[in-house]
C-alpha cells in the first residue's frame, strides 16, 4: 500500500469515484444525499491548486482511499490562523481497519502545517460513530455542533 500526492487527472478520477463511494456511504446517515449521485469532473479542476491537496492510497494501483484537504481561510478573513479542512476521506470497506486512514490524515496535517496553517478541522455527521471515534484517537476534538430543522 502506497499513498502519493495526485498530480495526475488518472488519479483524480479515481478519487471522484472513491468520493461518490463516499456520498452514497453517508446516505447513511443524512437522508438527503441522493443514492444515484455520481461524482464527475470535480477533483481533476481542483487538485492542482495551491490551496488543496489530495492524496490518493492505492494497492497494486488499484485507489482503496483519498483525502482532500484545503485552506479555507484568506488573509483578509475574521480567522487569526489559517485553517486547514480534511474535506473529505474515505477507505475501501476492504482495507479499513488497517491504519490506511491515519495515514492519510497524517499527510494532510503535514501539508497543513507545510502551508501555514494553525488549525486542522473537519467536518463529520454525528451519527458516524465509527469515523468519530477515529477522529478522536488521532487527537481531534468536537468544537462546533451543526443543527438542522427539517421542513
Amino acid at each position: 500500500m502506497i499513498i502519493e500526492k495526485v498530480d495526475n487527472k488518472e488519479d483524480a478520477v479515481k478519487c471522484n469515484e472513491l468520493l461518490t463511494k463516499l456520498i452514497i456511504n453517508e446516505g447513511r446517515y443524512d437522508k438527503n444525499l441522493r443514492k444515484d449521485y455520481k461524482v464527475k469532473e470535480y477533483f481533476e479542476n481542483i487538485y492542482e491548486n495551491k490551496n488543496n491537496v489530495l492524496f490518493i492510497a492505492k494497492d497494486n494501483n488499484m485507489a482503496i482511499g483519498y483525502a482532500y484537504c484545503k485552506i479555507i481561510t484568506n488573509d483578509n478573513g475574521p480567522h487569526i490562523y489559517h485553517i486547514a479542512l480534511l474535506d473529505g476521506l474515505y477507505i475501501d470497506e476492504n482495507y479499513r481497519n488497517k491504519g490506511i486512514a491515519t495515514k492519510l490524515i497524517e499527510e494532510c496535517k503535514k501539508w497543513a502545517m507545510e502551508v501555514g496553517a494553525k488549525v486542522f478541522e473537519l467536518n463529520v455527521l454525528s451519527e458516524n460513530e465509527e469515523a468519530i471515534s477515529l477522529y478522536r484517537k488521532i487527537g481531534f476534538e468536537e468544537v462546533e455542533k451543526k443543527m438542522r430543522l427539517e421542513l
